[in-house]
């Protein structure tokens, strides 16, 4: 039972992760008509979404 409810749960993060990067791609082609970029957003497996730092952000 545990096994199942592992296996399901990583199903579920990788169909997750798809949706999120699908996301992505359709927001970062659609930026031209929002104020804000998304280009400095990551997003990895398990659902969790990082913010990169941009170059000006980042240390020397």
């Amino acid at each position: 039972m545990v096994l199942k409810l592992s296996a399901i749960s990583y199903q579920l993060s990788a169909i997750s992760y798809q949706l999120m990067r699908t996301l992505r791609e359709q927001l970062l082609n659609e930026r031209g008509k929002h104020s804000f970029n998304l280009s400095s957003l990551a997003f990895w497996p398990f659902g969790h979404a990082t913010r990169t730092a941009t170059l000006s952000e980042r240390p020397s």
